[in-house]
């Protein structure tokens, strides 16, 4: 029953594990608590990236508006 379990579990993961990582990959933000160097590094390119992100939306909310 262990084994079955292990091997059922399994699969549920690697089908959930792509969909919830992706877009933190994308930011590159390296949730790793042995080095937090790594993690502060990555909270800055998360935090860049995510200004990035917002400036760019803004810019596309002012053309729209212009557009009207």
């Amino acid at each position: 029953e262990q084994m079955d379990f292990a091997s059922a579990e399994g699969a549920s993961s690697s089908q959930d594990h792509p969909r919830t990582t992706q877009p933190v990959t994308h930011l590159e933000f390296i949730p790793d608590k042995t080095q937090p160097e790594i993690n502060c590094e990555g909270l800055r390119r998360t935090t860049a990236a995510l200004k990035k992100v917002t400036s760019d939306i803004e810019m596309s909310i002012q053309i729209l508006e212009g557009s009207w």
